[in-house]
C-alpha cells in the first residue's frame, strides 16, 4: 500500500512538472477548475455527418446530460462535389446546431487557403476571397449569426471580416501525453487571440501511463493508421475514459479536446468514413453518455462547451457566466450584421472566369492491360462536348463515367494566345496519378504524378491541351472513387492570362462572365 501511494504521489508530481514547465507555464489554480470537454469538427457539410452529431446531442439531452456543444469549422465546399440540395439540407442542421449553442467558424469555401491545401492559390486576394466567400455563404445561410470564428493564421483576415480567433496547436504526438496538457494561454503580441491545443489521447490506455507510444489528438490518427485503429467500440470508449479520468483527477483538470470530422459521424458503412473511423459515432455517443448520464455522479464537474467559451472562463474563473455565454453570438434573432467582405463577391466572379469551363472528352478506355489508345486513334464521334453549369468549374469525370480501379478517360480544351508565351497550366481535383498525363500540342508536358503546376509554351493562335486522367480508388482512406479536377492556366506568378480564349474547338470562342 505504502508504495502504491509512493507512485501515486511520483505520477502527480511528474504531471505537475511537465504541465508547469518554463515553457508553458500553467496559471496557479486555488483549486481545481472544472473539467471541460472541448470538441471541435472539421468539414460539416455532409448531412449524414451532422446527423450523427446530432444523434449524439439529442441522446445525451433525453437521458437528462448535460448540453453537448462543437465548434464546427465549416467549408461548404461546392468545387468539390457537394450537390446544391445536400448543401441545402446541410444548412437546416446546421442551423438547428447553432440555435443549440453551437459555434461555428470559418475552414473556408472550398476546403483551401487555411483550411486545406493554400498552394492553389497563390495570391493575397484569392486566399482572401475563399475566406470572405464561406464567411458570405454562412451570413446568408445561419439566421442570426454575429461572430464568426477562425484560426490563429487568419488574423489579418478576421480583422477584416470582425471576427474572432481560436487559435489551437495540435501537440507531437512523439512526445509524452501529459507533456501536451496545458491550460489556454494568451499569445504574446496577440492581444485579441487566445491559444490552446488538442490534448493527445493515449491509444494503449488502459493502463493508462504518462509516455505514450501511439499519441493521437485527432480521428486523423497516426501514420497510416486512422482513428482509432481497429480497436472495438468497447476498448475505444475505454481508452477514452481512461484519458479522460487522468484529466479529471489530475491537479491542473485541462480541458480534454479532439478534432474529429463531421462525416465519421455517418453509419460504419457509408463509403466516404476514413478506414479505422467506421464506428467513430457509436465511440463518442457511448463515451459522451457515460461521463454525462451514466457517470455523471463520478464526474460532477465535467461539462462540454465551446473554445469561445474556455476563453471566457480563462478571463473571468466564473462558470456560471462561462455556461451562460453560450456561443457568443450577439444579434438579435433575424438580424444580418453586414461585414467588409461584400467586395468579394465581385472578386470571387472574376476568379471563376478564368477556369476553363469549355471541353471535349472521350473515354472511358480499360487500363487493365496499361495499354494506352492514342488520342490520336480516338474516333471524332467517340469525343463528347461537355460546358460546365454557370456555377461549376469542376470537370467531374466520375459522375459522367462509371468509375473503376481501370479505366482512364481524355478531357482536351484549345486555348487562343495572342503572342509565343510562357505559361502555367494549374489544376486541382482528385485523380488516380499512374494515369495522368498532360500535353501541350502533342508535347508531353507533364506525366506519372499529380502535377499541379505545369510550365507549357503556348505559341500565338490555337494551341491543344489534352489531359488524360484515370479514376482513383481512395482505399486506404475511405472505399470510395474519386474522378474530378478543373484547370485554369496563369502566367507564371500566378496572375490568370486575361487575353488567352478557351474553346471547346479552334477557332470557337467563349468569352462569357463565367469562363472563356
Amino acid at each position: 500500500m505504502k508504495q502504491l501511494l509512493l507512485l501515486s504521489a511520483s505520477l502527480l508530481l511528474t504531471i505537475n512538472s511537465q504541465t508547469s514547465g518554463a515553457e508553458n507555464p500553467a496559471p496557479a489554480l486555488s483549486s481545481k477548475p472544472p473539467q471541460f470537454i472541448v470538441l471541435g469538427v472539421d468539414d460539416c457539410h455532409t448531412c449524414k455527418g451532422l446527423d450523427g452529431l446530432i444523434e449524439i446531442m439529442d441522446a445525451v439531452r433525453a437521458k437528462g446530460g448535460r448540453p453537448i456543444v462543437y465548434a464546427l469549422f465549416i467549408a461548404p465546399a461546392p468545387d468539390y462535389g457537394v450537390a446544391k440540395e445536400d448543401l441545402a439540407k446541410a444548412v437546416q442542421r446546421l442551423q438547428l446546431m447553432y440555435d443549440r449553442g453551437v459555434e461555428l467558424g470559418n475552414h473556408s469555401l472550398n476546403h483551401t487557403a487555411g483550411g486545406g491545401a493554400v498552394h492553389p492559390f497563390e495570391s493575397e486576394a484569392e486566399r482572401f476571397m475563399e475566406k470572405a466567400q464561406c464567411n458570405i455563404w454562412l451570413r446568408e445561410n445561419i439566421r442570426g449569426l454575429d461572430k464568426i470564428y477562425g484560426y490563429r493564421t487568419d488574423r489579418e483576415f478576421l480583422d477584416r471580416l470582425n471576427g474572432e480567433y481560436l487559435a489551437h496547436d495540435v501537440p507531437n504526438i512523439k512526445t509524452a501525453v501529459f507533456g501536451t496538457w496545458r491550460w489556454p494561454r494568451k499569445l504574446e503580441g496577440m492581444e485579441c487571440i487566445w491559444n490552446f491545443n488538442y490534448n493527445a489521447v493515449d491509444l494503449t490506455a488502459p493502463p493508462f501511463h504518462p509516455e505514450s507510444t501511439r499519441a493521437i489528438a485527432s480521428d486523423w490518427g497516426i501514420g497510416g493508421v486512422h482513428g482509432f485503429g481497429k480497436l472495438t467500440v468497447a476498448e475505444a470508449v475505454e481508452m477514452l475514459k481512461a484519458n479522460f479520468a487522468a484529466h479529471y483527477n489530475s491537479p491542473e483538470r485541462t480541458p480534454f479536446s479532439f478534432s474529429i470530422h463531421d462525416f465519421n459521424f455517418q453509419e460504419y458503412d457509408a463509403d466516404d468514413v476514413w478506414a479505422g473511423c467506421e464506428h467513430e459515432k457509436e465511440i463518442w455517443k457511448t463515451f459522451l453518455t457515460d461521463v454525462f448520464v451514466t457517470d455523471k455522479d463520478k464526474y460532477p464537474d465535467a461539462y462540454c462547451i465551446t473554445p469561445h467559451q474556455l476563453f471566457v472562463y480563462m478571463n473571468t474563473k466564473d462558470l456560471r457566466k462561462t455556461l451562460a455565454e453560450g456561443n457568443g453570438q450577439k444579434l438579435k434573432p433575424g438580424e444580418v450584421l453586414k461585414t467588409p467582405e461584400e467586395p468579394s463577391r465581385e472578386l470571387y466572379r472574376t476568379f471563376r472566369s478564368t477556369f476553363n469551363k469549355q471541353w471535349t472528352v472521350a473515354g472511358p478506355f480499360d487500363n487493365s492491360s496499361k495499354k494506352t489508345i492514342a488520342a490520336s486513334d480516338i474516333a471524332p464521334r467517340q469525343w463528347a462536348r461537355v460546358t460546365l453549369p454557370e456555377d461549376d468549374v469542376m470537370l467531374w469525370l466520375g459522375k459522367r463515367y462509371a468509375p473503376t480501379t481501370t479505366v482512364y478517360a481524355y478531357s482536351r480544351v484549345y486555348v487562343q494566345s495572342p503572342v509565343n508565351q510562357v505559361a502555367d497550366v494549374r489544376i486541382r481535383g482528385a485523380f488516380d496519378a499512374g494515369a495522368f498525363t498532360i500535353w501541350m500540342n502533342n508535347q508531353v508536358a507533364a506525366t506519372g504524378d499529380h502535377q499541379y503546376i505545369t510550365r507549357v509554351d503556348l505559341k500565338q493562335g490555337w494551341n491543344e491541351l489534352l489531359i488524360k486522367t484515370g479514376s482513383m480508388h481512395r482505399g486506404t482512406i475511405n472505399s470510395r472513387y474519386e474522378w474530378y479536377f478543373n484547370c485554369r492556366i496563369t502566367d507564371t506568378n500566378g496572375i490568370p492570362l486575361n487575353d488567352i480564349v478557351y474553346g471547346a474547338n479552334p477557332g470557337e470562342k467563349h468569352n462569357d462572365d463565367h469562363g472563356r
